[in-house]
């Protein structure tokens, strides 16, 4: 399954319903603020389409974050840059048809989804990120980060 997305017009985004018919997102294992931070998210332009040569990746700063972007094929996938073994940068990696090899010490990742190839159980992933190509384009979606609070542990 691709991360390439259609255009959606913030107005049909707005009116969609909660998730679980407007239980508390809680249940989904959002919060509220992650959940309309995702959702108000903006795409931001990386790269013009064809500029990623098929098989490889390229790294852009994307709302405060490096994001590796992959093409494989037509298909346009976006990892967290920074392997998490010891912050390689996984756009300079070696791509091999949906694994990406961390160029310090080879752990694979999987660029449409994170997961650590290797040890496929493991925790141990990177995030993904929504890719879409719009008027030959190609747009990443990163979340705002959320708000440090500034405030000590709960009473």
């Amino acid at each position: 399954m691709s991360n390439l997305t259609r255009i959606t017009p913030l107005r049909k985004i707005a009116s969609r319903p909660l998730p679980a018919g407007g239980r508390s997102l809680r249940i989904q294992g959002l919060s509220p603020a992650t959940y309309w931070s995702v959702l108000l998210s903006e795409f931001r332009t990386v790269a013009d389409v064809g500029e990623i040569p098929d098989g490889e990746g390229r790294s852009y700063a994307v709302n405060g974050r490096m994001v590796a972007v992959f093409r494989v094929g037509e298909e346009y996938h976006a990892i967290s840059d920074a392997c998490p073994h010891m912050g390689a940068s996984l756009g300079a990696g070696a791509v091999e048809g949906h694994a990406v090899s961390c160029p310090w010490h080879c752990w694979r990742f999987d660029v449409r989804n994170g997961a650590w190839l290797d040890a496929p159980n493991s925790k141990v992933k990177c995030d993904s990120f929504e890719v879409r190509i719009a008027d030959d384009e190609i747009q990443v979606c990163v979340p705002d980060p959320l708000p440090r609070s500034t405030a000590g542990p709960p009473h």
